[in-house]
């Protein structure tokens, strides 16, 4: 039997995230063939909508927990979930603007253990852990992640990647990207700036966020 195309890992990452956003599959796939990376005016040859639709479906995590309330919230970590949610709903435009129960107590178990974390990363890990538990997939990636807490700067990075490319918590696609931001810096000949940090960031957060069971993201 042929093996199924493999999706573009920078399509993939696109669909991820504009799916983090609250984007459906329909709208996301108009982005995509709105985008000049997988269209032109002749032909479009990024994923169908289908793919679409279904590594969306793949994203969402089997929650019945009910929507977060202040009604029955713990009120020594109400405010941490309040800050989250201002974040989430800036970040997507007001697309989500709720957080379900089970969501909010992962955000508070990772703000908890890690409290200099940016919010948004914050409540991408904490849907990603959650969706992971729910279909009992592994987490050491995004535990190993935040135990070297690389956000923090260069250093950090370079602990963090060195262990998780060994280990294989990196996947290919996010490691090459790295490395290729990575050289430069080593030879002296670049400058470790916010930017950098921001992206390398959103590669591994994003990379925890579309990972599957069946395979590296």
């Amino acid at each position: 039997m042929p093996s199924r195309p493999t999706t573009d890992p920078t399509a993939l990452s696109e669909i991820t995230r504009l799916a983090t956003l609250g984007y459906g599959g329909a709208d996301i796939h108009r982005v995509l063939k709105a985008d000049p990376r997988w269209s032109n005016r002749d032909y479009y040859v990024g994923p169908s909508l289908r793919t679409v639709q279904d590594h969306v479906k793949r994203l969402q995590p089997l929650d019945t927990s009910g929507p977060w309330s202040l009604t029955h919230a713990d009120p020594s970590t109400a405010g941490l979930v309040l800050d989250m949610l201002v974040a989430v709903i800036e970040v997507t435009g007001g697309r989500i603007a709720q957080l379900s129960m089970a969501h909010a107590q992962w955000v508070v178990t990772i703000l908890q253990a890690r409290p200099d974390l940016p919010l948004v990363d914050a409540w991408l890990l904490a849907g990603a852990a959650m969706r992971r538990e729910s279909r009992g997939e592994r987490m050491n990636d995004i535990e190993t992640y935040l135990a070297f807490a690389p956000w923090r700067g260069k250093d950090e990075w370079l602990r963090f990647l060195s262990h998780a490319t060994k280990a294989g918590l990196v996947s290919d696609s996010t490691a090459d990207a790295l490395q290729a931001w990575l050289a430069p810096l080593l030879s002296g000949e670049g400058e470790w700036t916010v930017e950098t940090n921001e992206a390398f960031r959103y590669l591994f957060v994003i990379q925890a966020v579309q990972y599957v069971k069946e395979g590296k993201a």
